[in-house]
């Protein structure tokens, strides 16, 4: 999903507190193609107290005209 996804998630529950790092990020760019890989650290706070968890992400882009377009998203747990 994209970045309007995300803000209507986050604003449609204000009670819901999450917090994100991204850690160790590596950017390459190869003419027309890009990709982000990098681990995603969420720490998120509720009722029942506070937790955390790490996430292996990889976005691949291509650049189209004067912006880039993600064409590809993957996850995995470390």
């Amino acid at each position: 999903h994209g970045l309007d996804f995300h803000i209507f998630v986050t604003e449609s529950q204000p009670e819901l507190k999450v917090f994100t790092s991204i850690i160790n990020p590596v950017i390459r760019v190869f003419g027309n193609t890009g990709y982000a890989a990098y681990t995603l650290h969420i720490m998120r706070e509720d009722a029942d107290g506070f937790h955390t968890g790490t996430m292996n992400e990889t976005r691949i882009y291509v650049r189209q005209g004067e912006t880039w377009a993600m064409v590809h998203f993957h996850r995995s747990k470390p």
